[in-house]
Parts: structure tokens; sequence; C-alpha cells
């Protein structure tokens, strides 16, 4: 039988970055989209096209999306 181990353990070693941007950050990894960074994103528009990046998490008539998935449970 395989040995297990706690979470913990597990991640003993592994790298962390809170506290990278001080102890009142609140924006984590957005503190990296800079001004020029942003500038340097809109440089690659080629169209106006608009497009959503949410996913459906449970069908309109109760079915997952995924099959073997749980179904999510109403607030």
């Amino acid at each position: 039988m395989a040995e297990q181990h706690s979470v913990e353990d597990l991640l003993r070693d592994a790298p962390s970055n809170w506290g990278k941007w001080g102890d009142d950050d609140e924006l984590g990894s957005l503190n990296y989209l800079t001004p020029a960074e942003v500038l340097r994103g809109v440089q690659h528009i080629r169209s106006g096209n608009v497009f959503t990046l949410q996913r459906l998490i449970g069908d309109p008539k109760g079915d997952p999306v995924w099959p073997g998935a749980p179904r999510p449970s109403a607030p």
C-alpha cells in the first residue's frame, strides 16, 4: 500500500507568492498588468470582435455540462 502524506508535507517546499507584493496587497498577479503591458496587448488587436470567457457551469435544463460532473447546487 502506498504511503500517505498530509497536504502540509507535500507542500512544505513548494514555492509561494504569499506576501510577494506586501501584506496589504489585494491584487496579487494583477500587479503585473501595468499600463505598458496593456499597450503591448492592444498592439495585437486586429478586429473589434468581442467574446465571452465565461463557461457554462450547468445546462438550464439541469443536466451537467461535463458528463460525470456533479450538478451545481442551488443557492
